[in-house]
């Protein structure tokens, strides 16, 4: 009887584990996309104060689109897999494109 309560016991502690492990992936990828979204809006401010050659307002969105589309998936695997804690911070936290780009060298 104890080698089964050994073995029902490892056998949900290993699920425990398993999904621990799933959040916390879940968690940092939902992270990763929330720092890709806060690099847009420090990229993209103030083009809402910038005309075209011609006069016209720059489409904010357009460019928001051509952001996302270059900070895909990869972008984000890479924040997942590779980033550091405190680069992620960092990068979450900057309030201007300088600051994003200090959080290199975190």
């Amino acid at each position: 009887m104890t080698t089964l309560r050994l073995t029902s016991f490892l056998l949900v502690m290993g699920s425990l584990v398993s999904c621990a492990t799933r959040s916390d992936e879940v968690d940092r990828q939902a992270d990763c996309e929330r720092m890709r979204e806060h690099v847009i809006d420090l990229r993209v401010a103030g083009f809402d104060r910038v005309r075209t050659s011609d006069g016209k307002k720059v489409d904010l969105a357009g460019h928001r689109d051509a952001l996302r589309d270059a900070l895909d998936s990869h972008f984000v695997g890479n924040c997942v897999a590779r980033m550091s804690d405190t680069e992620l911070m960092c990068r979450k936290n900057a309030t201007d494109i300088t600051a994003l780009r200090s959080c290199a060298t975190h």
